[in-house]
């Protein structure tokens, strides 16, 4: 990419990462860590002609975040996780549309910033 002074870097965080989340702390960190490789990176890079976003989903509907989401409510006597104001859960379809915009010549003026598909929540 740096040789040919073009590409695009697309890397995935969390919301998790921007908010924090109990009982994850170790995979907050990870995903905050993250969004500080992506801003920095993208700050170092850009003069190359290389852009670098991140993404971070809100809570996505998959086997995993099922999984997660039945974990969390052992540990907090919920009995799901609470939705985002649209009410809906997130699909991987969703966060691949935010990965395919970025990844774009229509993102060709987005460097440094974070996309976060979340349905409008904040945790």
């Amino acid at each position: 990419m740096l040789a040919r002074r073009s590409g695009c870097i697309v890397n995935i965080s969390s919301l998790a990462g921007t908010t924090g989340t109990p009982f994850h702390v170790h995979y907050s960190a990870a995903k905050a860590g993250i969004i500080g490789l992506t801003k920095s990176l993208a700050k170092e890079i850009a003069r190359h002609g290389v852009r670098i976003n991140a993404v971070a989903p809100g809570w996505i509907d998959t086997p995993l975040g099922r999984q997660a989401e039945e974990y969390f409510a052992r540990l907090t006597s919920r009995n799901r996780i609470v939705r985002p104001p649209l009410g809906v859960s997130g699909t991987p379809e969703d966060i691949a549309a935010a990965c395919t915009y970025l990844a774009s010549d229509e993102a060709g003026f987005v460097t440094g910033q974070v996309l976060s598909p979340n349905g409008g929540a904040w945790i």
